[in-house]
């Protein structure tokens, strides 16, 4: 589990940011529009409702679709939110704040793990 106090995750947020408003990244819109762009299709409703809940905020329904086509593919909806990422020209700032304040939610912690993967590779001169 990624913790909101990781150090790759708070190296230079907060203090940048204060003072400031800034905006929010909206990681659903952000895969969203990036399945649009790449490959011509939406992320259904249903799949949009259960990314934005805690897994144990699920209802029977929620938790079936969770189960049968969100986590084994966890892996998968990290790296094309990844792309996204890259294709957004590589927000990192906005993405880090909005990781570290946006509520806890399913794709909220696809989002951690993609961005620490992003700051190790910024790092290691690979992004």
């Amino acid at each position: 589990m990624i913790l909101a106090d990781d150090p790759l995750l708070l190296r230079a947020t907060i203090c940048e940011h204060e003072g400031k408003e800034h905006k929010m990244a909206d990681f659903l819109q952000a895969l969203n529009d990036y399945y649009m762009r790449s490959r011509g299709k939406r992320i259904k409703q249903e799949f949009r409702d259960v990314l934005d809940k805690e897994v144990e905020e699920l209802s029977g329904s929620q938790k079936q679709i969770y189960e049968i086509y969100i986590e084994p593919n966890i892996d998968q909806l990290q790296e094309t939110l990844y792309q996204a990422f890259i294709a957004a020209d590589k927000p990192l700032d906005e993405w880090r704040t909005s990781v570290l304040e946006a509520p806890a939610s399913i794709i909220n912690q696809i989002a951690k793990k993609m961005i620490i993967k992003a700051i190790r590779d910024m790092d290691s001169g690979q992004l």
